[in-house]
């Protein structure tokens, strides 16, 4: 039997240059408070809404699919581990950040806007100095002539594209109608940083014992439930009418996020062709930056026609993603019996070996 690693083990194989990123990623994810706060600081100088998710989106142009470089920086076998600590840096960036912005966003918004763009040029420095030089350029350019119709082809791929697609749009919600919403409740930007510091603390205390439960069930069915979740508590936003309750609609869909992403991004990993991996990581990733670029626009946009109308959107988009998963997940196994099926088959009407007299 092969010596299974300790979390220990795993974490001293990392390279140096994956702890770089880890560490650029933090600074990064803590200085993009910025982000969500962008809300309330342009509709309190009197831009509409729809103005407000329209400059929102334009952060999503730029995002950066750091989650891509996982699978090269890592050796084979850590990937696991280094999918959970870049999780890891980005939870805790995003506990802390939004808990110290919110008290200086009462003071100036100014401060946040200088704190982004000075954690913005720590981690572009590091990742200068520090990340790997891209040696394989040449071989590169030569796989992209095929790769988009290779990758259009993979069905599972695209399935767990559009689902994710769909789920970008809902979760980043929380940084573009959610703020709003709680400013029309009437909610300072101190609740809005404590609820989303809450987000961050679950993860960072709770995911690993999460993946414990996620990792023996089928993938597919994980992520259908993950998605579920996210559903419900972005859904039951529009219900909520107290701290205490939006504070539960948090910890909902903090959990739906804690079992969709590392089985997800372990899935998208699993059914990537070796020489693909990385390319598969991207587009999982670009993903999230098209829905970082959606969600303001079309969130605010719904939402000043009405508010509810778009938390139940989100109900319906997650419940739509994870139906999408779980007729996915039906499929392969109807294959994998028919498979088993004609294995059994074919064995059977085997002749028997002659026996030696």
């Amino acid at each position: 039997m092969p010596h299974a690693s300790s979390l220990w083990e795993d974490l001293r194989a990392l390279p140096r240059p994956a702890w770089v990123l880890f560490g650029g990623t933090f600074i990064n994810r803590f200085g993009s408070f910025v982000l969500a706060f962008l809300v309330f600081y342009l509709t309190s100088r009197g831009y509409s809404p729809a103005a407000a998710g329209l400059a929102l989106s334009a952060y999503g142009i730029g995002s950066m699919a750091s989650a891509a470089l996982i699978a090269d920086l890592t050796p084979e076998g850590r990937r696991i581990t280094g999918f959970a600590m870049y999780r890891l840096a980005v939870n805790a960036g995003v506990a802390a950040g939004p808990a110290v912005a919110g008290f200086l966003a009462q003071r100036s918004f100014l401060w946040l806007f200088v704190g982004d763009a000075s954690t913005s040029i720590i981690y572009g420095c590091a990742a200068y100095f520090a990340l790997p030089a891209d040696r394989h350029q040449p071989h590169r350019r030569e796989l992209t002539r095929n790769v988009v119709s290779r990758m259009a082809s993979d069905a599972r791929l695209v399935r767990m594209l559009v689902a994710t697609l769909a789920l970008a749009f809902v979760v980043h919600q929380a940084y573009a109608t959610f703020p709003l919403h709680l400013a029309r409740s009437g909610y300072t930007p101190v609740i809005y940083g404590s609820l989303m510091s809450l987000n961050g603390l679950l993860i960072i205390l709770l995911e690993l014992s999460v993946t414990t439960v996620t990792r023996r069930l089928p993938a597919l069915i994980a992520i259908a439930v993950g998605l579920v979740l996210n559903g419900i508590g972005f859904g039951a936003i529009g219900l909520a009418s107290s701290a205490g309750t939006l504070a539960l609609t948090v910890v909902i869909w903090t959990f739906g996020e804690m079992v969709f992403s590392p089985v997800g991004a372990a899935y998208i990993a699993d059914i990537a062709p070796p020489h693909l991996r990385g390319r598969y990581q991207a587009a999982w990733a670009f993903t999230f930056s098209l829905g970082l670029m959606l969600a303001p626009i079309g969130g605010t946009l719904l939402y000043s026609v009405k508010p509810v109308w778009l938390w139940y959107t989100c109900f319906a988009l997650c419940l739509a993603a994870a139906g999408l998963m779980l007729g996915a997940w039906i499929s392969e196994r109807g294959v994998e019996r028919t498979i088993a099926s004609s294995s059994s088959a074919s064995f059977a009407d085997e002749p028997a070996a002659p026996v030696d007299h």
